[in-house]
């Protein structure tokens, strides 16, 4: 038996998949992406496999390619390779402008309310969860993060690592955790997880490296 996450997995913005401007096409363009980029927000699988394992014809391909970066979810970079070819560098944006009227939106019916629309709170959510926690800035240290886990463990660095990111913020404190972990031979990623509730637990947390 083999896990379906034994190759890899991404995470898909709840934003993408909610967008009604967005066709089911370039959804499954955006996810097949995210699933190859994992936590490094890249990905740059050629044009001709994409088709192939979507099962879509380059037409089809880069029509709906193109909502995606019209609405800004996704840049295009392109990487000369070292036969003279050039490579599609796809860059799954962090960030995105939104006007109010061009938020996706859904509506819900309630007692003599016929529709309402949801959009300002998915506003005021977005807002509430990134105000304390820029998103550029998270994606550094993620990179930061991950160059460090493989370098400690010689294996390719899970998507979960943005998870401690977000849960502990202070990168040196994550990698001694991770170290820690690793130098006593348990499963890294959740021994250190399990190090740095406890610490939170036990100390006030003012970003300084705790003593595990």
């Amino acid at each position: 038996m083999k896990s379906i996450l034994a190759e890899g997995y991404g995470i898909i913005p709840k934003l993408v998949m909610r967008d009604e401007s967005l066709s089911i096409e370039a959804k499954a363009i955006y996810a097949y992406l995210a699933a190859f980029a994992g936590n490094r927000f890249e990905a740059y699988p050629s044009v001709e496999l994409i088709c192939h394992e979507l099962n879509i014809s380059k037409k089809r391909f880069l029509t709906h390619r193109k909502m995606l970066v019209e609405r800004g979810y996704m840049e295009i970079k392109r990487q000369r390779a070292a036969n003279g070819f050039s490579n599609n560098v796809y860059v799954l944006t962090q960030s995105i402008c939104y006007g109010n009227d061009s938020l996706p939106h859904e509506t819900v019916g309630q007692q003599g309310v016929t529709e309402q629309y949801v959009a300002e709170q998915d506003v005021a959510a977005i807002s509430n969860r990134f105000t304390n926690n820029n998103l550029i800035n998270n994606s550094l240290k993620i990179k930061e993060l991950a160059a460090f886990y493989e370098n400690l463990t010689g294996e390719v660095a899970p998507a979960e690592l943005a998870g401690l990111v977000e849960a502990y913020k202070d990168v040196a404190v994550i990698t001694a955790a991770l170290s820690q972990a690793h130098t006593k031979g348990r499963p890294v990623l959740f021994y250190a997880d399990y190090l740095l509730k406890n610490s939170l637990l036990s100390t006030s947390f003012g970003g300084v490296k705790i003593p595990f």
